[in-house]
């Protein structure tokens, strides 16, 4: 039993590993089939043809035709915004789709970092309540970047203008002051500049290193959680926060030879080391500060952002890295920008295996999507619609805490003068 069990294993080896020894396969195989007994044969054939089959099933990338795509619903949630559900049954495939088109809505979209802190988690549905005081109307959203402990996102944040963290080596979706979506990879650079100096600013919300000047906001937490071996001044801005353009700020208060400085009474605190603390401490009351902080390429102003693994669709083309099968959020445009997709795949499941990174851009650019960014997948993948969770997240159907999202909010201010310039209608205040 013991040879007839090895030469299986040898046959299989061949096949999958070194198809030009075709030959000597089949003579093994001839061999083999002299020495068993017809019972044996039959059995471990079985299991090898099962076996064969699993291994198949994952190895050959299924060609999406869109004649295949069955559409479950298809509804429009409000105007200019649609939500569609389509399945593949012979993968089989369940996807969720939340397109917005641009000339026909005045939608925006908006991050949120979960519990409004660098390092927190909460499930999509708990981060709509970050906008309860915001006056907007939440329409749906997905999960945002992958994140590490205590969920920290791995890439770049900016959220109402405010960066959170500055970017890895890796793709980021950006939105400008027009809501117009961007993805790049990009780099940080970051100024602070009084009428006799220009002084660099190292990093945003981290921990500060030998001779660093560190920026911290509210998204650090209560405090900057430094070392007393610096010097730190609290900072009120003049000006909305905005990436890529130049911030007022005026100092209210100034810590020397201290750390841990509390960040809630100020927009801000520049906190310094060595040589930079000697620039910190050369600052007084009442100066006025001029705050650049920078992501290039782009130079547009921006104002929402969330970072991914990578873009898989460019003009049109897909480029994938990640060739298993996995639950998948994405984020993707069309080439003029009106059209914008959320896209969440069902995987793990009966219903639904999961896509490969390549399928998933198959689907995309069938969608009109020429343009795509790669968001955290697995069991933190999840679409909601208001409150509720549209797809079946692999974590046995609950939401896993995330580090941040992605939404679509209606600004009700917006919809009255959009309503208004339809109708014609004014309001008087009668």
């Amino acid at each position: 039993m013991g040879h007839i069990f090895l030469n299986l294993l040898y046959i299989v080896w061949c096949w999958t590993c070194k198809p030009l020894l075709s030959f000597k396969l089949a003579m093994k195989t001839f061999f083999f089939f002299l020495r068993a007994r017809a019972a044996v044969i039959f059995t471990y054939t079985c299991i090898i043809a099962g076996f064969l089959s699993v291994i198949a099933a994952d190895d050959i990338s299924a060609q999406i035709v869109p004649q295949e795509l069955d559409t479950l619903s298809h509804s429009e949630v409000e105007r200019g915004i649609y939500h569609t559900e389509y399945s593949v049954s012979a993968v089989p495939w369940r996807v969720y789709v939340l397109r917005v088109n641009r000339r026909e809505s005045e939608a925006e979209f908006r991050t949120v970092k979960a519990g409004r802190e660098l390092a927190g988690l909460e499930t999509p549905t708990q981060m709509i309540s970050d906008f309860d005081s915001d006056n907007v109307e939440v329409i749906g959203g997905i999960n945002g970047d992958f994140y590490g402990r205590g969920g920290i996102p791995v890439n770049a944040q900016v959220s109402d203008g405010v960066l959170i963290k500055r970017p890895v080596d890796r793709a980021v979706l950006m939105f400008d002051d027009r809501n117009n979506p961007y993805i790049t990879t990009p780099s940080f650079s970051g100024f602070v500049e009084t009428p006799d100096t220009n002084t660099s600013i190292d990093g945003v919300n981290e921990a500060r290193a030998a001779n660093q000047l560190i920026l911290y906001n509210m998204y650090k937490g209560n405090t900057t959680r430094t070392n007393g071996y610096g010097s730190e001044s609290g900072l009120q801005l003049l000006d909305d926060w905005i990436v890529n353009r130049r911030m007022k700020a005026v100092v209210r208060n100034l810590y020397p030879n201290a750390g841990s400085s509390t960040i809630a009474p100020h927009d801000m605190v520049l906190s310094g080391h060595g040589r930079s603390a000697a620039f910190v401490e050369s600052l007084a009351i009442g100066d006025t500060l001029d705050i650049t902080l920078q992501l290039e390429p782009l130079t547009i102003p921006i104002v929402e952002a969330i970072g991914g693994s990578t873009q898989f669709i460019k003009n049109g083309i897909v480029k994938s890295n990640w060739e298993e099968r996995h639950p998948r959020t994405a984020v993707g445009f069309s080439q003029d920008t009106t059209d914008v997709y959320f896209v969440v795949v069902d995987g793990r499941q009966p219903h639904s295996a999961g896509m490969k990174l390549s399928e998933l851009g198959e689907f995309m650019v069938i969608l009109g999507a020429e343009h795509a960014i790669n968001l955290d997948g697995g069991g933190s993948s999840a679409m909601v619609l208001g409150n509720r969770v549209l797809n079946s997240p692999s974590d046995g159907g609950r939401q896993r805490p995330v580090s941040n999202g992605l939404f679509i909010v209606l600004d009700p201010s917006e919809n009255d003068k959009e309503n208004n310039k339809r109708t014609g209608s004014t309001n008087n205040n009668e």
